[in-house]
């Protein structure tokens, strides 16, 4: 897992992965463009080294899916920390997807609880 070397600090952690050099483009520009079901996580990489989000989409059944661009990078700080997010985000957005989908909630509603509970380590949100 490309993750667990970047934490530590291994200097050909992203090296063996297929990359593709998508030009540098600025920050702004990168989150302006993501896509948040396509990618596990997010490296920025600069002179003061690598950080990783993890990219959190914020859409909540079928009708959202054409809002790909919907989410927010939830930075971290560990592997430990990538999987506790990940895991934590995963399971929230079960249990309130399933409270949309019985229409006990809006999607918006959904969006804004499950900003609240992440909302520590929220670095970036995109709508």
């Amino acid at each position: 897992m490309a993750v667990r070397g970047v934490f530590r600090k291994s200097t050909d952690a992203l090296s063996v992965y297929d990359w593709q050099y998508q030009g540098r483009d600025e920050w702004s520009t990168v989150l302006d463009t993501l896509d948040y079901l396509q990618f596990e996580a997010l490296y920025s990489i600069s002179g003061a080294g690598v950080r990783v989000y993890l990219p959190l989409w914020l859409g909540f059944g079928p009708d959202d899916r054409a809002s790909t661009s919907t989410g927010a990078l939830l930075e971290t700080h560990s592997v430990a920390e990538f999987r506790l997010l990940r895991e934590r985000s995963q399971r929230l957005k079960a249990v309130l997807g399933r409270a949309v989908e019985a229409e006990t909630i809006g999607p918006e509603a959904a969006r804004n609880a499950l900003l609240s509970v992440l909302s520590t380590r929220v670095s970036h949100r995109s709508t």
